[in-house]
């Protein structure tokens, strides 16, 4: 990670754990912030009453932080995140429809 996209201040490693048709884990953690940082995509689609084909993204997020309180102070950032990510694809799925 960059400080003020420049100076190095932390390194983050990422590693994917499992990768399959319907999603992912992906298990990561960072030299100073993270211990722990264990996300879980997975994607379903079912049929609505009235035919149509819907689908949906579960994802799970697992953290430990060095310092315990941090994890509650993230909370509200990682849930925009989330949201923004979820809104995003619903974008791309839509466009894909047409």
């Amino acid at each position: 990670l960059l400080l003020f996209g420049v100076v190095p201040f932390d390194w983050h490693y990422v590693g994917i754990q499992q990768i399959s048709a319907t999603g992912f884990v992906e298990v990561s953690h960072t030299a100073l912030t993270y211990r722990l940082w264990r996300h879980e995509r997975q994607l379903g689609s079912c049929v609505e009453k009235d035919g149509t084909e819907s689908f949906t993204i579960t994802d799970t997020l697992t953290i430990t932080s060095y310092v315990p309180f941090v994890d509650y102070l993230m909370f509200p950032l990682l849930y925009l995140v989330f949201r923004n990510r979820h809104r995003n694809l619903q974008r791309v799925v839509d466009s894909l429809r047409g």
